[in-house]
């Protein structure tokens, strides 16, 4: 790899880890040119990622983006949490959000509400069962929908992207919608469980960004379950990041 003379990295923020590192060090060209979304990393590793690339020399302004109204509507439920020990684990968290059938069915009312009024929703969540069950409960419902998740064979990877043109709904988990995965006329977003880091967040939202023929407002319906104290820190977390991509936030409760 010595004689290139210029390296271009899409996503640049993978080259933190040391595989990446070991191809750029093995080039060793004069030119390095990153590009990337999200330069901070969760685990923290953006330092190195400087470190090979360089510093930050230009930055694309919003101005200079496709401008669409953008809102999120956070929908706040107070149903009571189990009980759980002072510092519960998420996995514990994220079990008993998936397992609420009132959560759920809440959600699916909304993600038909947005089908029935002309829109084009993704469902986003954070665990692969709990896409698989979404997918059912609006398939039950008589919606065309298609489930993308991790592990899946050529096969059916190859079956969802033919499918793309006329489904109704996409289902995903966040890992596998992350980066290369583009449909323009997305333009509804269902955080199906909560998420807190920034990066994602900007990642998710990303998704329905994309510009498409009469889009003319994107809209992200974030559920809050504000009775667990982790949950609504979470959410902070959240709001800050919604509000730095422009975002109105109205809050609904019911």
């Amino acid at each position: 790899m010595g004689q290139y003379g210029q390296v271009i990295i899409d996503e640049c923020h993978h080259i933190s880890a040391p595989r990446f590192e070991m191809v750029l060090d093995a080039a060793r060209s004069k030119y390095i040119l990153g590009l990337t979304a999200t330069p901070d990393r969760q685990d923290g590793h953006q330092k190195i990622m400087f470190m090979l690339a360089g510093p930050v020399r230009h930055k694309v302004k919003a101005e200079n983006k496709t401008q669409f109204e953008r809102l999120v509507i956070v929908d706040r439920r107070v149903e009571l949490a189990p009980h759980f020990s002072d510092h519960p684990h998420i996995s514990e968290v994220y079990r008993w959000l998936m397992e609420n059938t009132s959560r759920n069915l809440r959600i699916i009312d909304d993600v038909a509400e947005s089908i029935e009024t002309k829109h084009h929703p993704l469902v986003l969540t954070e665990r692969r069962e709990h896409a698989e069950r979404i997918a059912r409960m609006l398939t039950n419902r008589g919606f065309d929908a298609i489930v993308l998740r991790g592990a899946m064979r050529a096969g059916e990877r190859k079956a969802a992207n033919e499918r793309f043109a006329k489904t109704q709904v996409v289902v995903a988990t966040g890992k596998y919608i992350g980066e290369g995965f583009d449909l323009p006329r997305l333009d509804t977003l269902f955080l199906a469980l909560p998420i807190s880091w920034k990066g994602s967040l900007v990642q998710y939202a990303g998704r329905i960004h994309r510009e498409s023929e009469g889009k003319t407002r994107v809209t992200v319906h974030d559920y809050v379950d504000c009775a667990l104290p982790m949950l609504e820190r979470m959410y902070r977390k959240r709001e800050k990041g919604y509000r730095a991509m422009g975002y109105e936030i109205r809050e609904r409760r019911r």
